[in-house]
């Protein structure tokens, strides 16, 4: 008899082994307390009682074809104590043997619950005494919920606990309903090349779980014994919602992995995903081989939506971690969840200072409402001569002034402090926010300036100094050209082939000359020391770019045209007092002790003109044309020009064309105005010649090559219309 038993089981065993080739065998302890209640013809014989089984199982995965699934033989004693049976009987209790062979599998409902399913037949032997025994099939089939992270209660290295109902039918002694706990103990045979991994743990657990993996926090596996790639540590990043799309190709953390198995895997890549704010898991790099027993630390990213900006709180957000990889020539993956703090949408550390860049968000709508309704109000009140990003700037200032915007530190967060300490998370305001408040500090003001710069098509930049970040914005000059043109040139940046006007947002209480003058001074000093830095905000846009935040236009109660207007012509007046006045004492006074003035005088004529000063410059012009100076003819046919008065310009730009007919203005000057007048055929002359004279100044007027609207076109993509060219004295 004892033999038989062996035979059975061996062939039972090999016959499992024979269909599953999916993973390692697991073999399991269990004890399985229960109650059971007859059915049928057992009802008149068996009342309900307790009952235990004892039970040694090993499981088998089944191919990958088949998840959740796993072939299983089980060895089961058991124990049927029947207290009040319905007639008398010579035993109290049943005991004995089954082997069987079945299949059981689990399938997640919610992370921490499982549903269990088995079904399995065998042979039974029962024995109710010396003098009655009993034979035959049996067939046991069941249904089991399964608890706790990975579908069971994992309470120590390869345990598990569930609840099973089942029914049971030993053929010609018993069939009834049973109710049963069940406890068990896992023992992976080996580590194994094919470790079916979350998701797809074989049912085991005698009648009730699947077989238990030792666990790392947060990660759910079929077994460690199994597992070929473990997660040794997950590591997230301060994950800013400003950064949103800096994420999609920047980590935002990292995990290590290790290959425990004995054979090497491929193609190792890991996703990550966060249901709410991301519409699918954003992958990692692969990497292609991880051997045998090495480890390898792996950069996380993630693909947001916008959505993520709502979050206005520090936020505790979970995360789906996917590793997958290749074993033995079949694709494996290891399924966990992490919790990952996300900060508010205002949050930044100062760990790269590019990164408020973001923060400048000149497409929102009520930055493009307020710098829109700002460049309409000073629209044509200065000069064209003068410099247009600069005009806007002063626009600009001096209508934040009327607005009545301040400069308010947090005492709480002062920037110095923030500054100094990178890794101390600062909040800064977005450039509607800002408005809206009508108050912020040194980042929010410089934000907010710059925001609405470039919302007007002007470029600007941060500056840093310890301790402190202000603004500047560029002229659109080249340095050479910057160096000419302003009476103190030291009180411009010159960075990327561009001239920067430095302005201390911060200075409230003055006009944008004074904010213009502090700024520059501290950028002397602080470069001096090489402590000063200037970041284009186009620049720091292509690592950090620039969010949307509001949405929709905030009200804000806007300064009148007529308010805007009137500030901004005082302060363009005292700019261009500041810049020619000593300069035209100077010119003056050289015409009054020069031999011969002539020189002297058409520079002060451009001087003036430079500055708008059209009036003042036709004076000194007009005595110089009446003797044919070139300089004069060609100086006074652009204040012509810009008044559109194209006879009068032709006829002194042909004078000066008469006279030097080498002169590359003069041939310019002469293309231009017979565009203007639709004369092409004068055009093509007068451009070829100035085309092999000077091809680099050629270059900047393609235009005049073109005609009609292709031509105006052209011509308003470089502003070439708008470039005057003065002639100084040779």
């Amino acid at each position: 008899m004892k033999h038989r038993w062996a035979i059975l089981l061996a062939c039972l065993l090999t016959a499992a082994t024979c269909f599953a080739d999916g993973g390692p065998p697991v073999l399991s302890f269990s004890v399985t307390p229960g109650t059971g209640l007859p059915m049928g013809d057992s009802a008149g014989v068996f009342s309900a009682g307790g009952e235990t089984a004892i039970e040694a199982a090993v499981d088998l995965q089944i191919p990958d074809l088949i998840p959740f699934l796993a072939l299983r033989a089980s060895f089961q004693a058991n124990i049927f104590p029947f207290d009040g049976s319905t007639r008398p009987l010579p035993f109290s209790s049943v005991t004995g043997y089954s082997i069987m062979l079945g299949a059981s599998g689990t399938f997640p409902v919610v992370p921490w619950l499982s549903l269990a399913i088995d079904g399995s037949g065998g042979y039974y032997v029962q024995s109710a005494g010396a003098a009655s025994s009993a034979f035959g099939p049996v067939v046991d089939t069941g249904l089991g919920l399964l608890f706790g992270a990975g579908a069971y209660v994992n309470i120590g290295a390869f345990f598990s606990i569930g609840l099973r109902a089942s029914y049971e039918w030993l053929v010609g002694l018993y069939q009834g309903v049973n109710f049963d706990a069940n406890l068990a103990l896992h023992i992976p045979f080996r580590s194994s090349s094919k470790a079916r991994l979350a998701g797809q743990a074989p049912a085991s657990a005698g009648k009730a779980g699947p077989a238990a993996a030792a666990q790392s926090p947060a990660v759910q596996e079929e077994a460690s014994a199994r597992a070929a790639i473990e997660a040794s540590s997950v590591e997230f990043f301060n994950v800013f919602p400003v950064f949103y799309k800096y994420y999609s190709n920047h980590a935002l953390g990292r995990i290590t992995l290790t290959n425990k198995a004995e054979g090497d895997v491929t193609d190792v890549k890991v996703s990550f995903f966060i249901k709410q704010y991301m519409d699918n898991p954003s992958y990692s790099q692969t990497v292609p081989l991880l051997a045998a027993g090495k480890e390898v630390s792996v950069d996380l990213y993630g693909l947001f939506k916008n959505s993520i900006l709502e979050i206005s709180e520090p936020t505790l957000l979970s995360t789906n971690i996917t590793v997958e990889y290749t074993q033995a020539g079949q694709s494996r993956h290891l399924d966990m969840t992490q919790n990952v703090r996300v900060q508010d949408r205002n949050a930044l550390t100062w760990q790269d200072d590019r990164g408020a860049a973001a923060f400048v968000t000149a497409k929102d709508p009520t930055v493009l409402k307020f710098g829109k309704n700002v460049s309409s109000a000073v629209k044509g009140k200065a000069s064209k001569a003068l410099n247009q990003p600069l005009l806007t700037a002063i626009g600009i200032h001096e209508a934040l002034r009327a607005y009545g915007l301040a400069y308010v530190v947090d005492p709480a967060r002062p920037f110095d402090k923030m500054y100094q300490n990178k890794d101390v998370i600062d909040f800064l305001q977005f450039p509607a926010q800002t408005l809206d408040y009508k108050a912020g500090d040194c980042d929010d003001l410089s934000i907010l300036y710059c925001a609405l710069l470039e919302s007007v098509n002007v470029e600007t930049a941060f500056i840093t100094i310890p301790g402190h970040i202000y603004m500047a914005f560029s002229t659109g000059m080249n340095p050479a050209d910057a160096r000419k043109f302003f009476l103190k040139p030291d009180d411009l940046i010159y960075a990327s082939e561009k001239s920067w006007i430095p302005v201390e947002i911060t200075e409230r209480d003055g006009d944008f000359l004074k904010a213009w003058a502090e700024g520059a001074q501290e950028w002397r000093e602080n470069q001096a020391k090489g402590q000063a830095k200037i970041l284009p905000i186009q620049d720091c846009w292509q690592g950090f770019e620039a969010v949307g935040f509001s949405g929709s236009t905030i009200s804000l109660p806007m300064p009148g045209d007529d308010t805007i207007a009137k500030a901004f012509l005082a302060e363009v007046d005292s700019f261009v007092s500041q810049e020619i006045y000593p300069r035209v004492n100077t010119l003056q006074a050289e015409i009054r002790t020069a031999k011969d003035p002539t020189k002297s005088i058409n520079k002060l004529g451009v001087l003036y003109a430079q500055y708008g000063q059209y009036d003042l410059a036709e004076k000194q012009f007009s005595s110089l044309a009446a003797k044919d100076y070139v300089p004069a003819l060609i100086n006074l046919g652009n204040i012509y020009y810009s008044r559109n008065d194209l006879r009068k310009a032709l006829n002194l730009f042909q004078r000066a064309q008469a006279k030097e007919p080498q002169n590359a203005k003069a041939l310019l000057n002469v293309a231009r105005v017979n565009h203007d007048l639709e004369n092409y055929g004068e055009v093509k002359l007068a451009y070829d010649a100035l085309k092999n004279l000077d091809p680099a100044l050629a270059a900047q007027f393609t235009y005049l090559d073109l005609r009609g609207e292709e031509s105006s076109r052209a011509a308003d993509i470089g502003q070439a219309k708008s470039i005057m060219l003065w002639e100084d004295a040779p």
